[in-house]
C-alpha cells in the first residue's frame, strides 16, 4: 500500500540566514524533515504561488537556489514525495532576494576629511538593516573615536551609503594615522538574510596639516621655514608633554618625530592655491 505524505508537516520552510557559497543569486533554504517521505521537490518562481521552476532535491532537509537573477524577488514552495507521489500541497511559501553581496572595496581618504563611504554589491533590500563595525577604530587620548560612520542605508539595490568624517575636523584634536583600516559589514535583508564583508578606508595626509604657522599673511597657505620652527620647538616631545601639540603631529602617533619632519619636508616650499599645494602657487605669489 502507498503511504499518502502528510503535508500539515511541511510547515518548517524556512529561508536560512547565512550563505554557504560566496556568490549572489543564492537562496539558501531549510525546512522539517517529513515521516514518510523519500525526497522533496523545491518550487520557486517570481509570483506568489505560480512557481515557474523547480528541482528534485532528495533526501535532505536543507538545499540551495542557484543562479538566481539579482534583485528579484521570489517565492518559494516545498513538496514532500515517495513512491506514491507527492503531496497534494505545498508548504509555507518564504519570499525574499537572494543573498546580498559585498564588494570588496577600499576608498581613499584623507585627515580631516568628509567623504561618502560607498558600499557597492547587489541584492541590497531597501529595508536591509546595514552595520559597520569601527570597534577597530582607533581612539584619542581622551577616548573619542578617529574615525565617525554615520547610519548606513541602502540607496539602490547595489549601494549603500554612510557619511564618514575623518579626525580631524577641528584643530587642537589628535589626527586619525596614515594608512589602511577595515571596517567589517553585515547586511541584513527583511528574513534574516545577510552577508558580511568589508570595506577598506585609506587614510592619507592632508597636506594643508604642514601649515602649522599661519602668524601673517606671507606664511600663511606657504609651508616654509616658519612652519619647520614650529615644529622644531616641539621636537620629540608626545602627549602629556607641555611642548606636545596635536597640530604638529601630522601623522596622528601622539608623538613628534622624524615621521612628523618627512611629511613637512614632503610639501615643503609650497604654497596652497585651487585644493593644490605646488611651488609654482609660490611663484604666482612672488614667493618661490
Amino acid at each position: 500500500m502507498r503511504t499518502t505524505i502528510n503535508t500539515a508537516l511541511l510547515a518548517g520552510l524556512l529561508m536560512v540566514g547565512g550563505a554557504t557559497t560566496v556568490r549572489a543569486g543564492v537562496i539558501d533554504l531549510a525546512w522539517n524533515s517529513v515521516i514518510g517521505a523519500s525526497g522533496y521537490r523545491v518550487y520557486y518562481g517570481t509570483a506568489s504561488r505560480q512557481y515557474q521552476s523547480s528541482i528534485d532535491v532528495g533526501k535532505v532537509t536543507a538545499a540551495s537556489l542557484d543562479a538566481l537573477a539579482d534583485c528579484t524577488t521570489y517565492y518559494v514552495a516545498v513538496k514532500a514525495y515517495n513512491q506514491g507521489g507527492e503531496s497534494a500541497g505545498f508548504s509555507n511559501e518564504i519570499v525574499g532576494w537572494p543573498h546580498p553581496e559585498i564588494t570588496a572595496q577600499t576608498l581613499a581618504a584623507k585627515q580631516g576629511g568628509q567623504i561618502l563611504l560607498e558600499i557597492s554589491g547587489t541584492n541590497f533590500d531597501a529595508d536591509a538593516v546595514v552595520t559597520v563595525d569601527t570597534s577597530a577604530v582607533p581612539s584619542d587620548p581622551y577616548g573619542n573615536p578617529l574615525v565617525e560612520v554615520g547610519p548606513a542605508a541602502a540607496t539602490s539595490c547595489h549601494r549603500v551609503e554612510a557619511a564618514v568624517a575623518i579626525e580631524p575636523t577641528a584643530s587642537g584634536l589628535q589626527a586619525m594615522g596614515l594608512g589602511r583600516i577595515d571596517l567589517p559589514v553585515e547586511i541584513v535583508n527583511p528574513g534574516g538574510v545577510y552577508r558580511q564583508g568589508a570595506v577598506s578606508l585609506d587614510v592619507a595626509f592632508e597636506p594643508t596639516r604642514a601649515d602649522m604657522n599661519r602668524s601673517n599673511d606671507r606664511t600663511d597657505e606657504r609651508v616654509d621655514g616658519d612652519d619647520l620652527a614650529t615644529l622644531v620647538r616641539a621636537w620629540a616631545s608626545a602627549f602629556g608633554d607641555p611642548a606636545f601639540d596635536f597640530d604638529l603631529d601630522l601623522d596622528g602617533d601622539a608623538d613628534v618625530d622624524g615621521e612628523d619632519l618627512a611629511l613637512l619636508a614632503s610639501i615643503f616650499g609650497r604654497c596652497h592655491a585651487s585644493d593644490d599645494w605646488t611651488v609654482e602657487a609660490c611663484s604666482q605669489r612672488g614667493e618661490a
